[in-house]
């Protein structure tokens, strides 16, 4: 997908996991703490030397700090999870680098009924 002024979007952007969510009446909330999201905030993003606005979502914890929300692979692409939006979650950065590879009971169960989302 084109965006006018930033240019190509992957199938498995922010932007189409919050669309995925917004029709299935899913909240932006972190899958595993259940942090929710609260705001947006245009940021600076460099690639290749030229600077992009790059939009980012946080949510607010506890003590008022404020934590980046992203897209986690539900079957992790160490695993061969693909960069698909069926394959995506929204969760907490903290969420997101504190389980690295690991999968739950519930996690391991989609990957085995979704071999769709498995890369070959």
């Amino acid at each position: 997908m084109k965006i006018p002024g930033i240019g190509r979007v992957s199938p498995a952007s922010g932007r189409a996991l919050f669309l995925h969510n917004h029709k299935q009446n899913k909240g932006l909330k972190c899958y595993c703490c259940g942090i929710e999201a609260k705001f947006w905030v245009i940021e600076q993003f460099y690639s290749e030397g030229v600077k992009y606005p790059h939009l980012n979502l946080y949510a607010q914890n506890e003590d008022q700090g404020y934590v980046l929300m992203t897209r986690d692979h539900i079957i992790p692409r160490a695993y061969g999870g693909k960069d698909d939006v069926e394959n995506l979650g929204v969760a907490c950065a903290t969420c997101n680098n504190n389980r690295q590879t690991q999968m739950t009971e519930e996690e391991i169960l989609f990957m085995k009924n979704n071999p769709h989302l498995i890369r070959q």
